[in-house]
């Protein structure tokens, strides 16, 4: 291994990070609401999708490991399935005009995973 790099580093010395994500991403510009306890409901729109979690613009950040609830709808299979969830803030990015939010879905039931998985192929 060489010396002064780090295993992040490609071979014209840029960083880049490593992908965290294990599934597949399946870029989807729809609607969504967050609630977060003691706060009123947040309207975002997501950005992408995969069974293991969204990541939403919103207008404001929250700390990673906040849990809130998501909800928003999908068109899988010809029919419009509303998907609402238990969710962690993984991570967040600062944009321009809004908040890129990272969530991972917690204790998904089997209907929501199944609409999630046929949505992701």
């Amino acid at each position: 291994m060489q010396t002064g790099r780090s295993f992040l580093d490609d071979a014209q010395g840029r960083t880049s990070l490593p992908e965290r994500r294990r599934e597949v991403r399946r870029v989807c510009r729809v609607g969504a609401v967050v609630r977060m306890e003691g706060l009123p409901p947040m309207k975002g729109r997501t950005v992408d999708i995969s069974p293991a979690g969204v990541a939403l613009l919103l207008p404001r950040p929250f700390r990673p490991g906040t849990i809130c609830h998501v909800s928003f709808t999908l068109y899988v299979n010809g029919a419009l399935r509303k998907i609402e969830a238990g969710a962690e803030v993984t991570n967040c990015v600062f944009l321009s005009a809004d908040v890129r939010i990272g969530l991972r879905f917690v204790s998904l039931d089997e209907r929501t995973q199944s609409i999630l998985s046929g949505f992701s192929l």
